[in-house]
This record gives structure tokens, sequence and C-alpha cells, in this order.
């Protein structure tokens, strides 16, 4: 190892690949302010290589071979070509049998993206303040006190003429005006038009919550069990880097290799393809794996942070 340390690095993010190349970034990124950091206090100086452009490599942290040799970053720290790898990664046991980690500086996590869901909002959120059980209720409710009153109509109107046409009698029945009836009939309509404005304030109150609650979103599922029964079905299937490794606990390991093996992952080597599995892939649009915390453009466009709602339990 010579004093000037080559520091590979992958440019996944375009703010960042085009700050590391600049000598006086001021934000160069949380993984280079570590490594400026580090480097200045000890004196040792460094340097930033592009492994991309320097070596052809695709997006390939480190996998281990059937011939026991190493790919991607850690193929090239094995090689010679880098002295140091300067990205976080997952530490695994097999991976700590190959390179030396430094401390641990963050956190990974399974986190999945998908192309942008649907509002749950339809063309008729005007009835959405009322469940459809209610809305139901209300019509028979409606109907039930009109055929009342329509009968009570129709005693009254027989008992007066009794030898009308059935034809003119129920003309009249539907012309009758209720105001004309007795205290007992008013008595009903009162009723009537107390419950009405009740259930009118009811569907006003209702309303004014859902417009001025924030839109929610169709998402297909809200933990990993229930992604794993989504692609279980086939009704959207995992999609990855090609060396990539799919993460999982002691809770659902055997689920995931399970529905990968009824589902297989579609892999691809650029990012722009993985996106095209999730955008534009039909019929059954694609899930995308991602094992870190942070992940690339393409995320904050598929999935925004709060609409990340996957139980940590999982």
């Amino acid at each position: 190892m010579t004093n000037n340390i080559r520091i590979g690095v992958m440019p996944l993010e375009k703010d960042a690949s085009t700050c590391f190349e600049l000598p006086n970034c001021k934000h160069p990124g949380a993984e280079v302010e570590i490594l400026k950091m580090v480097y200045r206090l000890i004196g040792v100086n460094y340097t930033i290589i592009d492994v991309w452009k320097e070596f052809g490599e695709v997006y390939d942290f480190g996998a281990k071979q059937a011939d026991g040799n190493w790919s991607g970053m850690i193929g090239l720290l094995q090689k010679g070509k880098l002295d140091m790898i300067g990205l976080s990664m997952r530490m695994s046991s097999e991976r700590e049998e190959a390179v030396l980690f430094s401390y641990p500086t963050r956190v990974f996590e399974s986190i999945f993206l998908i192309a942008p869901p649907s509002f749950t909002c339809t063309r008729q959120f005007i009835f959405n303040a009322f469940s459809r059980t209610v809305w139901i209720c209300i019509i028979v409710t409606v109907l039930l006190i009109y055929s009342i009153l329509l009968l009570i109509n129709y005693v009254k109107i027989k008992d007066y003429d009794k030898e009308k046409p059935i034809s003119k009698m129920f003309i009249d029945l539907f012309a009758t005006s209720i105001q004309s009836f007795t205290v007992s009939s008013r008595a009903f309509l009162l009723v009537t038009l107390f419950a009405t404005f009740l259930l009118s304030q009811l569907y006003q109150t209702d309303m004014y919550a859902f417009l001025s609650a924030p839109l929610k979103y169709d998402i297909p599922f809200q933990s990993i069990k229930q992604a794993l029964d989504v692609v279980e079905k086939k009704k959207m299937y995992f999609t990855a880097f090609e060396n990539q490794t799919l993460l999982c606990t002691p809770n659902n390991c055997n689920r995931f290799e399970q529905v990968i093996k009824r589902n297989p992952v579609r892999r691809a080597y650029r990012e722009k393809e993985i996106t095209e599995f999730i955008l534009f892939e039909l019929p059954t649009r694609g899930l995308r794996y991602q094992s870190a915390i942070i992940f690339g453009n393409c995320s904050a466009v598929l999935l925004s942070l709060h609409l990340s709602v996957l139980s940590s339990l999982d």
C-alpha cells in the first residue's frame, strides 16, 4: 500500500458523482465527507476513483463466485486495484472473510419501491362520506317512509270518495299534499324533517373532514408479509440488480425463498432497466427491492418517504 490511498466509489447519484470530481465541493456526500475528515486528521493523501470509468464495473458491491473469487468492488480490492472501498455496504459473515469493515456508519433496512400508486379518491367522491351500507339504509328508509305516506293518503282518499275510478284515485294519491291532513300526519312529517336535518349535518361534517384531510394512496401492501402475498399471487414481482442480495429476517427468510421460487426475481445491471421493470413492464408492474436507507434518484420519484409505511417488525 502506498502513501496515496486509492478509494473506489460508484457514482450512484448525479449530484454526488458531479461533486466528488470537483476538489473543492462543499457538500460531497456522507461517505466522502467522512473520508475527508479521517484522512485530514491522520495526514494521509488519498485519491477517489470512479470504478465505472476506470474499470467498467456495473452496480456490484461484491458477490462470492463459485471459484472462491469475488466480483465487483470487493473483487477490485482483492486484485489490488483499490486500497479501500468508499461506500456503505452491508456487513455479512461471508464478506468479513474477504474484507475488513470499518465501524458501521449506517443502518440497513429493507425498503420497497413501487410505481406511483393511484389515489383512493374516486369520481364518486361525493358518496364517500358514508359507506355503501349506510347509503343503502338511507335509500330503504326514504322509500319506506314514502310508502307509508302513500298508504296513509290512499286510506284517506278511499274513504273520501269510494266511487272514484282507480286511475283517478292514483293520480290524486300522488298529488295530495300532507298539509291537508291531521295533526298525527304532521307529527310524522316533523320527525322526518328532524331526522333529515341530523343526517344532512352528519353528511356535511364528514364531507368537510374528507375534503380537508390529505389524499391517501392506494398502496397494494402495508407490510413485508403483505408484499410477499402480492408477489406470490403474481400480481407483482421483485426486481433487483444482478448481484444484489435480498435481505430477510429469521421470521420471513423461508417465506422469501418460497415466493421467489414461484415468482422469480427479474434482475438487471442498470438502474434505468430497473426503472423500466417497475414503470413499463406489463401486465404486472415491478416491485423493486432495495436493501439500504439511501437510494438513487428513481426512488424519490417512485415512492415518497412519507409513504413508506412498511412495518419495521416484519
